[in-house]
């Protein structure tokens, strides 16, 4: 186990919300903010754990303390490390509060009627998303509203957001994601509202295709759609158990998470709880950071390239509808 001190955890994530840290060994390259709290801390036992990189121990300070073998405190911290050490260990989401999720759909739904010509479809067009795709992938823009407590005087300050659904298997949406689209955002750059561990974000065909393509961001999965490969995206590393299972019914399965360490260490986790299952998986490694990169920097023809070149088992292409990149008219408007 990697040796880890609670004041190590502050000094590196100062902002930190109760037992939720950002991980000083997986999360080196990440911005401190609250998507990246990927590390669970039990302050009554000092127990930790990442759910990114699955690294887990006893806090130092813990480790000092004077324990009697008999003692509760010791027998909680030996129970809970002994249950992260088991091979079946799965984190379980909280309950689902149904007014939280009513609040989060009525919301999603606002955000996505404001999408058209809006800055959240100027800001995915910049990106090389072209706005049909966008908009039949879901996608929305909102003003996010961020409260603002000061000595308990409340005020509410907003910027500029576009929203991607997340939805579980039957198509519900669960879950929203928004992420800041002007330079003078608030912290953090991007939120999730919802239960985001029950579903994902799918472009149009991604869940009925023989082939299921499985990014990390939206707009990776966009990008992907883009060059006629339709897929999801986890928003993050991690993914609902049902997306497993429904790999294990699809002819192929491509982890195409980011060519970063979190990205290889996420796909060598998908890869096994995959393969476990039954399902025919390997990697799909972009040749840059992420999809999304390849199509601003080196253009669609060249994604849809490199995406080709993977058509050894003759899956591709996906799909018969092929978007074009032309944001022209839509960089020139202006909000």
């Amino acid at each position: 186990m990697t040796n880890l001190s609670l004041s190590e955890l502050e000094g590196f994530d100062p902002r930190n919300k109760r037992n939720r840290f950002c991980c000083p060994m997986c999360g080196n390259d990440k911005s401190i903010e609250a998507k990246h709290r990927s590390l669970w801390v039990d302050k009554n036992t000092g127990v930790w754990f990442c759910h990114r990189c699955e690294n887990k121990g006893l806090l130092l300070e813990w480790q000092k303390q004077s324990f009697s073998s008999t003692s509760t405190a010791n027998k909680q911290s030996f129970n809970q490390l002994n249950q992260f050490n088991h091979s079946n260990y799965s984190y379980q989401p909280k309950p689902v509060d149904e007014k939280k999720l009513k609040q989060v759909r009525e919301e999603y739904q606002g955000f996505a009627k404001a999408f058209a010509y809006s800055p959240g479809q100027h800001y995915l067009s910049s990106r090389g998303i072209e706005p049909t795709l966008a908009k039949s992938s879901g996608c929305g823009f909102g003003y996010w509203k961020h409260w603002l407590n000061d000595n308990g005087t409340y005020t509410c300050l907003k910027d500029k957001r576009v929203c991607f659904p997340i939805r579980n298997q039957a198509g519900e949406i669960v879950a929203m994601s928004a992420r800041a689209i002007d330079n003078d955002y608030l912290d953090p750059k991007q939120v999730v509202r919802g239960y985001k561990s029950l579903g994902v974000f799918a472009t149009p065909e991604a869940l009925e295709t023989d082939t299921l393509v499985i990014a990390e961001a939206p707009i990776d999965a966009l990008s992907l759609a883009m060059a006629g490969f339709p897929a999801v995206a986890t928003i993050g590393t991690s993914w609902p158990d049902w997306l497993v299972n429904l790999a294990s019914r699809k002819k192929l399965t491509l982890i195409a998470f980011d060519n970063d360490e979190p990205g290889d260490k996420a796909s060598s986790r998908l890869l096994a709880e995959l393969s476990s299952g039954g399902a025919n998986a390997t990697r799909l490694l972009p040749t840059r950071k992420d999809w999304n990169d390849i199509l601003l920097t080196d253009g669609l023809d060249s994604l849809k390239s490199q995406l080709n070149s993977f058509n050894s088992n003759g899956y591709f292409p996906l799909t018969n509808t092929v978007y074009t990149a032309d944001s022209q008219y839509y960089n020139s408007l202006s909000y």
